[in-house]
Formats: C-alpha cells, sequence, structure tokens
C-alpha cells in the first residue's frame, strides 16, 4: 500500500505540472487584470476565448499556418 500511495502523490503531483502551466501562461497573458466582465455567462465567455486564443497559439507553434490554412481547406469550412 505503501507503494501505491507513493505512486498515487507521484502521479498528483506530475498532473499538477501539465495543469498548471496553461493557467499560469493564461494568468501571465491577462497580467494583474481581473476579468472584465461580470456574471456566470459572460465570465465564461471571457474564459473561453482566453482558452481559445491558448489552443490557437498553441497549434501555430506546432504546425505552420499554411498547413493549418490547407487543412481547413481540406475539411471545407470557410474561414475568409
Amino acid at each position: 500500500t505503501e507503494d501505491s500511495e507513493l505512486s498515487t502523490v507521484q502521479s498528483i503531483t506530475l498532473r499538477k505540472k501539465w495543469v498548471d502551466h496553461p493557467f499560469g501562461t493564461l494568468k501571465y497573458w491577462m497580467g494583474q487584470i481581473p476579468l472584465l466582465l461580470r456574471g456566470k455567462e459572460k465570465v465564461q465567455a471571457e474564459i473561453d476565448l482566453y482558452a481559445t486564443c491558448y489552443n490557437l497559439r498553441r497549434v501555430t507553434n506546432i504546425q505552420s499556418i499554411q498547413v493549418l490554412l490547407q487543412q481547413v481547406h481540406y475539411w471545407g469550412i470557410k474561414y475568409t
């Protein structure tokens, strides 16, 4: 049981490292500015916008914009 407890603690520690990175980056982008909108739905929309921007930025670091636009064109999505 000690081994299983230790592996659980290690996995939690590892998970915290991976999960904290996106939130730390979002907080850094936002600076010390609190959320600008009020109300649960509006705040959720603001957080969703930040998360979308974060994900797009990560994708553009992995793939070039030209490759991404080719994939969007292949899927038939209008982007202009």
